[in-house]
């Protein structure tokens, strides 16, 4: 099965297939490369000796690189914690956690938004422009009903180009923490 777009598979040491990011198809600049926007996702299970201790020392780790705990549920038997730590520790991070127990299941992907950020910066400046345009007949409108129009798609517009920016935010969120 071929992997999907912007992905590549590799097989890991304990025989877990892994996704990092695909060579980019020719052509493409080195600099364009080196704004590529990945979100990585890992999965560990872990079998532990202490679950009170590893969970402690999990957050002792994630801690330790800046990270944060974005959901904990801590039963007798059982521990499931999401982290969010910074992409530049993530490996490593991930090489720590592996040491606290006998490893059950791995799994990382690597999520290539790169062009959905473009895509919408893109989309961003065509909106900036058309609502300026907008403002231009606003000025030049003089029957109500029709500046009442004219007020109404300026208001479209800024509520498409605000939501616009908040999923920009959101994506260079997801790349710089990976979960």
């Amino acid at each position: 099965m071929a992997p999907a777009e912007g992905y590549a598979r590799s097989e890991d040491r304990a025989g877990e297939v892994e996704r990092e990011e695909a060579p980019p198809p020719p052509g493409v600049a080195a600099a364009s490369r080196a704004r590529r926007m990945l979100v990585y996702d890992a999965g560990l299970e872990l079998l532990v000796v202490q679950l009170d201790s590893s969970v402690q020392r999990v957050e002792d780790i994630v801690k330790s690189v800046s990270g944060y705990i974005e959901e904990r549920a801590v039963k007798p038997a059982e521990a499931r914690l999401k982290i969010r730590i910074p992409v530049a520790e993530f490996r490593a991070t991930l090489e720590n956690l592996e040491k606290l127990g006998e490893v059950v299941h791995r799994s990382i992907t690597a999520e290539d938004v790169t062009r959905e950020f473009q895509d919408t910066n893109l989309r961003l400046e065509m909106l900036g422009r058309v609502r300026d345009r907008y403002y231009a007949l606003l000025k030049s409108a003089s029957r109500p009903k029709e500046r009442l129009e004219i007020v109404k798609e300026i208001n479209r517009i800024t509520e498409e180009i605000d939501q616009l920016r908040e999923r920009q935010k959101f994506l260079a969120s997801r790349a710089s923490l990976a979960t």
